[in-house]
């Protein structure tokens, strides 16, 4: 994160822009509960520290293995 980090709420948006991802799935990631939101009136934030946990939760460090390499 460069710019984002300065700010201490950010929208729906511009969560959804830093994560290349489109609002809706930003919304649902925050009803899921998988990422912390916060109400604010009408509106949903996203805290930059927050952001930053979500994004370092899910960090890969091993290379996946999805079958059996033969032999």
């Amino acid at each position: 994160m460069n710019n984002t980090q300065e700010k201490a709420l950010l929208t729906v948006n511009e969560v959804a822009r830093e994560l290349s991802l489109v609002p809706p799935t930003v919304y649902r990631l925050i009803w899921r509960g998988e990422l912390i939101g916060v109400k604010i009136g009408r509106t949903v934030r996203v805290r930059a520290d927050d952001l930053t946990s979500f994004i370092n939760a899910r960090r890969v460090t091993e290379r996946p293995t999805t079958r059996k390499e033969k032999s």
